[in-house]
């Protein structure tokens, strides 16, 4: 089995509180969390009191925060106050300090639906060079999350195979839903085929010895 590998997840799908969080992730083997959801509110409203109990809970359970799951960039580019986000932002910072968390999730704002988006790419570019520079001497690397709205599962999936270097090998159960397959095959990928079969109770798993860069779970 593949055991040099580290899971973390958003855990407050499984409880609101820190406690059944951390008991949801011990029953399902994780190493950590994305905090984002506590008993005391969304991670980057902490007291750094809270974050300090937070921390020591974890601590106790063997559990990091790997990332903070914050609401940073998700406002509107024009309405809001951006000085005032961006305070919330700092105080963020300190209470990844306090969690001894080295990521944070962040978004890249809202735009008017009426107007072009390259009308905001110089301001959008600044705002994250600005949050980037702050955030360095905390020593947290900030991780781009967007939404958007796509035109279909088979689509949005065969296009996400692009972020994939050409060279990446690619591992998928057998059978699997045919745009995983199809869609990096096209691209002149690799594929590695891990049988779903009667015996391994349909649930094919990577084997210790798998050479593989990417792996479709379906």
């Amino acid at each position: 089995i593949m055991t040099d590998i580290k899971i973390f997840a958003f855990a407050d799908e499984a409880n609101y509180h820190t406690d059944g969080q951390i008991a949801a992730m011990l029953r399902n083997g994780l190493n950590g969390v994305e905090l984002r959801g506590t008993q005391f509110g969304n991670v980057s409203d902490l007291s750094l009191e809270n974050a300090r109990e937070i921390r020591k809970t974890l601590d106790a359970n063997g559990l990091i925060t790997w990332s903070l799951g914050s609401p940073i960039g998700k406002i509107d580019i024009v309405r809001d106050d951006f000085k005032a986000h961006l305070d919330k932002f700092k105080r963020s910072l300190d209470i990844a300090g306090e969690l001894d968390a080295k990521n944070m999730r962040i978004f890249s704002f809202y735009y008017p639906h009426d107007c072009d988006p390259a009308e905001f790419k110089n301001e959008v570019i600044y705002r994250l060079s600005l949050m980037c520079e702050l955030a360095e001497p905390y020593g947290v690397e900030l991780c781009h999350e967007e939404i958007f709205v796509g035109d279909g599962a088979k689509t949005d999936t065969a296009c996400f195979s692009d972020i994939f270097a050409k060279e990446n090998v690619i591992a998928v159960s057998d059978p699997v839903y045919p745009v995983y397959f199809d869609s990096n095959v096209m691209d002149g990928r690799e594929i590695t085929l891990i049988a779903a079969t009667r015996e391994n109770g349909f649930l094919p798993m990577p084997s210790a010895d798998l050479k593989a860069d990417v792996i479709y779970l379906c």
